[in-house]
């Protein structure tokens, strides 16, 4: 909910049936919900073919690139905008 704002645009409309998140929690989380079990159910049948990370638990650099079968690039993953703040960890 923080990540929107009080901004009105169409786009949110569409997709969550309210141009702004202010007063519509409801919507705005069940839709992305939604979303994430169609995602997780589209690819219920199809193993090793959806990562999904966990940034904030520290997943990176290794689970990506194994997941794409690419060697990792050296240094740490980019983690910018932790936690809303827009500071680099």
């Amino acid at each position: 909910m923080n990540h929107f704002g009080e901004t009105e645009t169409p786009m949110r409309r569409w997709i969550y049936g309210a141009a702004s998140p202010v007063g519509q929690r409801e919507a705005y989380v069940g839709r992305y919900e939604q979303h994430y079990a169609d995602v997780r159910s589209y690819f219920a049948d199809r193993p090793g073919s959806l990562l999904e990370m966990n940034l904030i638990g520290g997943d990176g650099w290794p689970q990506l690139c194994d997941f794409l079968s690419k060697k990792g690039p050296s240094g740490s993953f980019p983690r910018l905008n932790v936690a809303g703040r827009g500071k680099k960890k």
